[in-house]
């Protein structure tokens, strides 16, 4: 729609409930009091409507709808093409959206209904979470770097190692480990983008801790260490309540499940690239 069709409609829309939606200023646009509310409810409705479609289309056999999937960087890039082939395989006529965010945006997404199941090593007490894949933290660092001979490698080791700090999404969890381990990372830089944090470690500008889902395929110049004792990372299938479910997710979770453990562990040890 253009700009003065969107205006166009949300005025007739107040006009239609009696309230102002919005509130138009200097400042910007920004949502009424009210206007927030009606958003929460216009977002259900819509997440209803989506849902008879979804049950009426099961129901026929006819295997249509829509399916909105919120994924951290790691499960986006490492396990998710080869479930969603399998996927598209089965049902074709399933439209999938992809959005890729970190832990807390993908809770946020599910949540608040613009994504229909997240993949995320995080959940809240509104959300169903089920463990579909495991891996682990492990160090990374030039291959000429003086702790690249060894393993396996404990955190206290990093201590004094400049250490590259990665913002998407995992920093909390890995600054608990050094807090477990009573030391403090000396953080040089905080990167958010996964390809530009491993350039940076290739230059020998410091070390790192990431998942092993995580790991790059073109690994050159890298030494991967595995972490004493070891930290592992659960990641979850997090839905709104079991009877809010849309036949896509139940059949997309069917997907899920199954051998991404052993899938993980081999991405690490190098066996699958």
């Amino acid at each position: 729609m253009t700009q003065s069709g969107v205006s166009q409609a949300l005025q007739a829309l107040e006009q239609a409930l009696g309230v102002a939606l919005l509130s138009r200023g200097r400042e910007g646009i920004s949502a009424t009091e009210i206007g927030h509310q009606v958003l929460s409810d216009a977002r259900s409705a819509l997440q209803a409507v989506d849902r008879v479609r979804e049950h009426c289309g099961s129901w026929a056999g006819l295997d249509k709808g829509t399916l909105r999937i919120g994924s951290v960087s790691s499960f986006a890039t490492r396990l998710l093409p080869d479930r969603l082939r399998a996927f598209r395989t089965k049902y074709p006529r399933i439209q999938i959206t992809l959005l890729e965010g970190s832990d807390e945006e993908v809770c946020e997404w599910v949540s608040h209904g613009a994504a229909d199941i997240g993949l995320t090593a995080k959940s809240t007490k509104e959300l169903d979470g089920e463990i579909v894949a495991e891996d682990d933290f492990v160090v990374v660092v030039e291959r000429r770097h003086p702790l690249a001979s060894t393993r396996p490698i404990s955190i206290r080791a990093l201590v004094g190692h400049p250490f590259i700090m990665s913002a998407a999404g995992c920093e909390p969890v890995i600054r608990s480990f050094f807090e477990e381990s009573g030391c403090a990372p000396d953080v040089a830089f905080a990167v958010r983008d996964m390809t530009a944090l491993f350039e940076m470690v290739r230059q020998g500008l410091g070390v790192t801790i990431v998942p092993s889902l995580s790991l790059p395929k073109d690994r050159a110049n890298l030494r991967i260490l595995e972490l004493r004792p070891a930290r592992r990372r659960s990641l979850l299938a997090v839905t709104k309540t079991q009877g809010q479910r849309i036949p896509a997710v139940q059949a997309f979770l069917g997907f899920l499940r199954g051998k991404e453990t052993s899938l993980a562990r081999g991405i690490l040890t190098g066996a699958i690239p």
